[in-house]
């Protein structure tokens, strides 16, 4: 016996959720991107002076190439290093950027 497919729901809920999970999807993506690109020695972390250039180029409030000071990197990796190893992994990666 067939039975027929179930209609596809089109409820605002669903599609809230279906939103969500697209949103997620590009983020995780872009955290790849940005690892892959500031990641330099594969090492698989942002070691500070990588995070450092990282936050240089994302800084859109400050003179392009101006680094961050030292107690804004600190108070990044104090947010954002959950290891405590002074990098940022990439599940670390989202709270720091």
């Amino acid at each position: 016996l067939h039975r027929p497919a179930r209609p596809i729901r089109h409820d605002r809920a669903s599609i809230a959720r279906q939103r969500e999970r697209d949103a997620a999807i590009l983020r995780a993506a872009k955290l790849r991107r940005i690892m892959k690109a500031y990641d330099t020695n594969k090492s698989g972390k942002l070691e500070r002076e990588q995070l450092v250039k990282l936050l240089t180029d994302m800084d859109s409030s400050t003179p392009v190439g101006q680094e961050p000071s030292q107690d804004e990197v600190d108070w990044v990796l104090k947010l954002a290093d959950e290891e405590g190893d002074g990098c940022v992994n990439l599940q670390e990666l989202e709270v720091a950027v």
